[in-house]
């Protein structure tokens, strides 16, 4: 299985899932506060704190598969 690791939510999604179509396509968003434009995972920095968020519906999409225990501690995050 490949990853690519996307971070600069600037370049062109589309573009990354044209050029990738048959591999696991992991898209990380800074600052993405809802997770809901197409990343899987959402860096949300604030201060010294980073905090992240998982959105299921483009991890379903993705092809990645993701260790339960991170989707837990994405989910804890939520309820601190």
């Amino acid at each position: 299985m490949v990853f690519t690791l996307v971070i600069n939510w600037h370049l062109s999604k589309w573009g990354l899932t044209y050029h990738y179509p048959v591999k696991a396509l992991l898209l990380i968003a800074e600052q993405n506060t809802e997770c809901i434009i197409g990343s899987v995972f959402c860096l949300i920095i604030n201060n010294n704190e980073v905090n992240f968020s998982v959105n299921p519906d483009s991890l379903s999409h993705s092809g990645v598969r993701v260790n339960p225990e991170v989707l837990m501690l994405a989910r804890n995050q939520k309820h601190e």
